[in-house]
């Protein structure tokens, strides 16, 4: 696959990725399997240098976890992922507190990546989410950016960067 796309389990653990996925990750690919979520990246205090509107998408996020953990509130993984993030981020537990519920299976992102310049290195993607059969089942996450814009221009260089198509 030549876009970006990473496998996201239903409390938004990243399962797996393929290379350009994983270039938009970085080091959380070094991560044990345990750290790494999107939702515990995203409330790192370096995210706001990677993540220029950071805060809308931890709240996205949050609503899209609080929809999994409504769906099985005694799952192991969900009580302890809220758990940890309850205790280890204000910013989690005052949005957690919202109750918002979301299912997006599409939005957009802007990400800076330091591999495609530093002053023009920030990405706008889009990212769609499909579901992958199961029941609640992983999803496949996709980055695009429009033919031709810019933004496909960068992850074009970072493909190439990586030696990938």
């Amino acid at each position: 696959m030549a876009s970006p796309a990473q496998v996201i389990g239903r409390f938004l653990d990243v399962l797996a990725w393929n290379p350009l996925g994983g270039a938009l990750l970085g080091e959380f690919t070094r991560r044990p399997q345990r750290e790494r979520n999107l939702l515990a990246l995203f409330l790192r205090p370096e995210a706001d240098r990677t993540c220029p509107n950071r805060a809308a998408t931890v709240a996205e996020l949050i609503g899209m976890l609080r929809t999994q953990v409504a769906a099985d509130p005694g799952h192991p993984r969900a009580v302890e992922l809220v758990g940890e993030l309850a205790v280890h981020s204000d910013e989690f537990a005052a949005v957690w507190a919202l109750r918002d519920v979301e299912e997006p299976t599409r939005g957009q992102m802007r990400l800076s990546h330091p591999q495609v310049g530093e002053l023009n290195g920030e990405l706008n993607l889009d990212w769609d989410a499909y579901p992958i059969p199961g029941n609640p089942g992983p999803a496949l996450m996709v980055c695009t950016a429009p033919d031709g814009s810019p933004d496909a221009g960068r992850l074009h260089l970072l493909a190439g960067l990586l030696g990938t198509p």
